[in-house]
């Protein structure tokens, strides 16, 4: 399940007050780019898909994971790298 691009804990909700904190179904590409780049992350270094302290990665992981097919059972080698996430979000 994808949460709040605001808050890795939350779930995303039509009656939350900021319309950053939901990805809406007719927004369009544009405005579903620019809440994915505003969401919040953490000070950590790396992705990890699995820690619980860590759930704005998680949560971004598993955006991206819907939108290409692409599995997060098992370590992927895509996501060594903090850097390569925004390439692999908007560059695709």
């Amino acid at each position: 399940m994808c949460r709040s691009p605001q808050d890795g804990t939350s779930k995303m909700s039509k009656s939350a007050e900021s319309d950053l904190s939901r990805i809406n179904l007719l927004d369009e590409p544009k405005l579903i780019v620019k809440k994915i780049k505003s969401a919040k992350t953490d000070t950590f270094e790396g992705l990890e898909y699995d820690d619980p302290e860590r759930p704005e990665a998680r949560n971004l992981m598993t955006m991206y994971a819907l939108a290409t097919g692409m599995s997060m059972v098992r370590p992927n080698p895509r996501f060594e790298l903090l850097a390569e996430l925004p390439v692999l979000l908007f560059d695709a």
